[in-house]
């Protein structure tokens, strides 16, 4: 029995041997070696994901790492995004002013204002992060970041400067827009 063994490991052992050498003729893939993009193309995302609204998960996308959820419209009329009332409709920069409304939050409880002017930019300023979803407490600066930034890390690379005149505030927590409500900043 045991000699039955000894020749059975032995030609176990021929075998792999035999198998390694010719494994070395296989035609191998060949490797491009030339690289698609240069080093400033390429943008690395953090490999977290977020839950959309309708259960599904999406991971960061695009070179400014978002969020990119199914159907990010709101006229699915699913969870709509509203602001109710607004503390103050004209106020000047750096004054303290909340909206109240239904479904403010995004992610992380994330509460976010993005301010428009009549041109069409717009820039987004960070609200407070509290334990209820119906109100965003923020200010309003001389200037504000034309994309949201907060994720991916990366320095802000345009601005939208706010002057005095008139301007329309929104939310879009989870990519759905809320209604959009007028406002005037003053001197």
């Amino acid at each position: 029995m045991q000699k039955n063994t000894i020749i059975s490991i032995v030609v176990l052992i021929l075998a792999i041997i035999a198998v390694g050498y010719f494994a070395q003729f296989l035609p191998k893939e060949k490797i491009n070696t030339k690289p698609t993009e240069t080093p400033e193309e390429v943008v690395m995302c953090t490999a977290d994901a977020m839950m959309c609204p309708d259960g599904s998960y999406v991971g960061r996308t695009g070179p400014k790492c978002e969020f990119i959820c199914p159907n990010n419209s709101n006229t699915d009329n699913t969870n709509p995004v509203i602001i109710d009332k607004i503390s103050k409709q004209t106020f000047k920069i750096g004054e303290t002013v909340y909206i109240t409304g239904t479904n403010l939050s995004g992610f992380e409880n994330d509460k976010n204002i993005w301010i428009q002017n009549n041109n069409g930019e717009k820039g987004i300023i960070y609200g407070t992060k509290d334990s209820t979803s119906e109100k965003i407490i923020f200010a309003v600066e001389n200037k504000h970041c034309s994309e949201d930034t907060s994720y991916s890390g990366l320095p802000c690379s345009k601005y939208i400067n706010i002057t005095a005149g008139d301007y329309t505030i929104f939310t879009s927590p989870w990519g759905k827009d809320s209604n959009k409500v007028a406002i005037t900043i003053i001197k």
